[in-house]
């Protein structure tokens, strides 16, 4: 995995004014080439401790400002994401990210997965 320069650097600080506005932020673009599994992202989430979560149709990415780390369903591995396909992210209250992926529901504690639940049909 290569190192990058951090993709965002405030702006050199300067002393606050009453009422003004804060400074506009500088966007640049996370792709393919800096480690993205897929192009095209479903859901984006920025988890309580400052992680980047991208969901593609490809895997799970978890962006630190530098790199990116890739989570990916293992056929042979039952704790591994259901599904590469990620529908949706969300964080609850305890910090656990919940993962909706195209086959189950998913629970990582920014250690390891917890839980891989399989699809419900009614």
């Amino acid at each position: 995995m290569k190192r990058a320069r951090p993709r965002y650097s405030p702006p050199p600080e300067s002393p606050p004014r009453q009422g003004a506005l804060p400074p506009a932020p500088r966007f640049t673009h996370v792709t393919i080439d800096d480690g993205l599994s897929d192009q095209r992202i479903h859901t984006v989430l920025q988890d309580s401790t400052g992680f980047i979560w991208f969901g593609t149709i490809n895997g799970l990415n978890r962006f630190d400002g530098y790199d990116i780390v890739e989570y990916r369903n293992d056929p042979t591995d039952p704790h591994s994401l259901s599904s590469n396909w990620i529908d949706d992210l969300h964080e609850d209250g305890t910090g656990i990210l919940w993962v909706a992926t195209r086959f189950g529901l998913n629970a990582f504690d920014a250690v390891r997965w917890i839980s891989s639940l399989g699809v419900c049909r009614i």
